[in-house]
């Protein structure tokens, strides 16, 4: 029963971390400025470093990935203000998606990833890098029947595949605050009644 869009999402994902986690690919603009490259993101990581404040909650500045930094926008209620601006002004990593759709963050057209093979930044869980000997080999996307049940299926689907510890995203801090890696339910699989 598994729709178009899931399929799409789940591709989309294993294509943001395929190219967010290799640091011979990620090109310095969409880098979290403290964070090494090559650091395993998921796109949960994603999606929190893009919230309008930051940590969630709590009233601080957006995350780094926010819109909101690129100007134009009312901090207190996200709204436009002044004139819009045009499209070429948002290079935040949710603005340049909102205006280049098809794209894959900045990620280049080469011969391995050929412009056709981007669809997007997705920014909601259910993914991780797939990695072989400590080296990521693949991205691996999960799209079902919501996002904290997504991140439980991409678990199971990467063991004796994970990102080592010393790499994962959640062993990383950005301005005092720890990044999110993967988050499961507190009894995530219970026998049927």
């Amino acid at each position: 029963d598994g729709t178009t869009f899931s399929l799409d999402v789940a591709v989309g994902k294993a294509r943001n971390l395929r190219y967010y986690n290799d640091a011979t690919q990620l090109q310095s603009i969409d880098q979290v400025p403290g964070v090494p490259a090559g650091t395993a993101f998921t796109n949960r990581t994603i999606r929190y470093l893009s919230l309008p404040r930051f940590p969630e909650g709590i009233d601080f500045p957006s995350g780094p990935f926010s819109q909101i930094n690129d100007g134009g926008t009312s901090l207190n209620t996200a709204q436009t203000v002044g004139v819009p601006l045009p499209a070429s002004a948002f290079q935040s990593v949710f603005g340049f998606s909102s205006f280049h759709p098809g794209s894959n963050f900045r990620q280049p057209a080469t011969a391995t990833t050929p412009i056709q093979n981007q669809n997007g930044i997705i920014f909601f869980p259910g993914s991780s890098g797939i990695y072989v000997g400590g080296q990521l080999i693949s991205g691996f996307g999960i799209s079902g029947d919501g996002v904290d049940q997504d991140d439980v299926v991409t678990f199971g689907g990467q063991v004796g595949y994970n990102a080592p510890d010393s790499l994962r995203a959640d062993f990383q801090f950005v301005r005092g605050v720890r990044l999110p890696y993967q988050k499961f339910n507190r009894q995530p699989i219970l026998p049927q009644a």
